[in-house]
């Protein structure tokens, strides 16, 4: 666990690294307004485009049958509706699914009471 522990600091430390140079050098990119250069490689800010329709609009073209196949539902958005409107709090929630991420490892710091207990 000590390597483990180890290594998962250094990652951490070099991925805050590789932060600060992309700041570094997407600033230095915009400032010149050129590419970076070197060691064989070109450096350069690229983004990736993100469609949003206007769901209004949406909403009034497609049939009523079909757009609940196009619409995701927002967790956060129904917990503030279900909060406004506690009526229909319990037929929601008997129709909701619980999904997992990929498992994956965590620490948390070991509180004394509790090691204490798990001796016992």
């Amino acid at each position: 666990m000590e390597e483990w522990t180890r290594l998962k600091d250094t990652k951490k430390i070099l991925e805050e690294r590789v932060k600060t140079l992309d700041m570094v050098m997407m600033e230095k990119i915009r400032r010149e307004s050129e590419n970076l250069k070197g060691e064989g490689q070109e450096v350069y800010v690229r983004q990736n485009s993100r469609v949003t329709y206007d769901l209004d609009t949406v909403h009034n073209a497609v049939p009523a049958e079909d757009f609940p196949h196009l619409v995701n539902v927002n967790k956060k958005a129904v917990d503030a509706y279900l909060n406004l409107n506690p009526a229909i709090r319990n037929d929601i929630e008997r129709a909701s699914t619980v999904n997992y991420t990929s498992p994956f490892l965590a620490t948390r710091k070991i509180n004394e009471t509790s090691k204490k207990k798990s001796k016992k």
